[in-house]
């Protein structure tokens, strides 16, 4: 309620009732009776005399479906058309995010609800509706609904949230350089990496045949060609991407053996070191040295007895 506020007013009046008492047939005496005349009272001697408060309004005046408005008590309006400016937000983990701040038409909320809870590291200002914070996890995309409501109502908004995980910054193999051996097992291991974990991995162009990648980033596999390529391995997540080089050399396996199949040999066209028509009879040794004799780049015809 209005509290009164006396105004105490200081009237002229006595003065004025003495002099007209005084030239007024009649009224010989100021002490003489009047049974007829009646007395004015002021405020400052009777406070409660009408026109002597003003009723003031004031806050604690007004309930809780009512606003203030400086002057006045005036009934709430349900707030509306609720709106944080962006319907769907991708942010990282680890990045701050820019605070969403909301609009709406009415009397502010005084209430703010969302559901489900907000991602670990963000959250919303229960005075405000203020949405802000870094993100700490990883989390698929999720629609919010957001609940905002005074004495005279509510109004919601959604809005969608995805929390990207860091990304893969560079991947490192122990070699960029890697030699196979045709029809041998060759295994690249896992490369380093620095950055967010990758769940996914590829390579261009294809790996030779009888090679795969692995899901770690891993190369294995037995080579079934000779030859040489380049590749780009790539490691991503839903945050990013990072890639490196490398080079696979596949080679046939060296010899290791020599054999003729037999150690006797008939060399009549040897003559001129050897006895005509003798048969000799060669360990690898003496074989060994016998070549040492032969022209470099001539053929020989070895006949074998």
């Amino acid at each position: 309620m209005g509290r009164l506020v006396a105004s105490v007013r200081k009237s002229p009046l006595l003065a004025v009732t003495v002099a007209l008492m005084m030239v007024i047939p009649g009224c010989t005496s100021l002490l003489g009776d009047s049974t007829n005349g009646e007395t004015e009272n002021t405020c400052e001697d009777d406070p409660s005399t009408e026109g002597c408060f003003e009723l003031v309004i004031t806050e604690d005046d007004c309930n809780s479906s009512q606003v203030f408005t400086g002057d006045y008590c005036r009934t709430m309006i349900r707030p509306s058309l609720l709106d944080f400016g962006e319907n769907s937000v991708t942010l990282s983990v680890g990045t701050e995010m820019q605070a969403l701040t909301p609009s709406f038409l009415g009397d502010a909320p005084s209430t703010w609800v969302v559901n489900p809870p907000l991602p670990d590291g963000i959250s919303m200002d229960a005075e405000s509706g203020v949405i802000s914070g870094t993100p700490t996890f990883a989390a698929s995309s999720i629609a919010y609904t957001i609940l905002a409501s005074n004495e005279a109502g509510p109004t919601t908004d959604r809005i969608s949230i995805e929390v990207l995980p860091i990304p893969p910054v560079s991947i490192d193999y122990q070699s960029a350089l890697i030699h196979c051996t045709v029809g041998h097992d060759c295994t690249i291991e896992a490369p380093l990496f620095s950055g967010g974990n990758p769940t996914e991995w590829s390579v261009e162009p294809n790996l030779p045949s009888g090679m795969s990648l692995d899901g770690n980033g891993s190369i294995r596999g037995t080579p079934s060609s000779v030859g040489e390529s380049n590749h780009s391995i790539t490691a991503y997540n839903s945050g990013g991407e990072a890639s490196t080089s490398l080079r696979i050399v596949i080679l046939n396996l060296p010899p290791t053996t020599l054999d003729y199949g037999s150690y006797t040999f008939t060399l009549p066209t040897l003559s001129h070191f050897l006895h005509f028509h003798t048969f000799y009879t060669f360990t690898p040794s003496t074989l060994s040295h016998l070549l040492h004799c032969l022209h470099f780049h001539t053929v020989y015809t070895f006949t074998l007895s």
